[in-house]
């Protein structure tokens, strides 16, 4: 169905990987707009 892609936390660069980026940092717990896409 969606892309699998990687999605990096600027406040802790935690690693997400799914079609888009999480409501919340499970590391660090910030919010989905701290999220930005790593290229592959």
């Amino acid at each position: 169905m969606g892309e699998t892609k990687k999605w990096a936390c600027s406040d802790c660069s935690y690693i997400f990987e799914g079609p888009e980026p999480p409501d919340f940092c499970p590391l660090c717990g910030a919010p989905r707009e701290a999220f930005a896409e790593v290229a592959s």
